[in-house]
């Protein structure tokens, strides 16, 4: 990205960072819960809602308050974030 400018670079790091950030809180929130299994339950699914809003929240305060933001390294960066995990799982 670095050599389409530092407005594809910095919009490919907004990308990544929209969708690094709730996954992160989403995690917190999953870890703090502890092993009951209804109490695991509910957090789950309660830690993918916020991940959820939280991701798009952060996407639109990209989109108005970084005027030159350019859409394909955006979503490129939030691309490679979400698939990111595949590169970290372990046998």
């Amino acid at each position: 990205m670095v050599f389409l400018g530092f407005e594809a670079l910095f919009s490919a790091f907004l990308g990544g960072i929209s969708y690094l950030v709730p996954t992160v809180v989403s995690l917190g929130i999953f870890l703090v819960t502890g092993k009951n299994a209804v109490i695991g339950t509910i957090a789950f699914f309660y830690a993918q809602m916020c991940k959820l809003l939280l991701a798009v929240l952060l996407m639109v305060c990209s989109f108005m308050f970084y005027t030159s933001l350019q859409w394909i390294p955006f979503f490129l960066g939030l691309l490679a974030t979400v698939y990111s995990v595949f590169f970290t799982i372990e046998k």
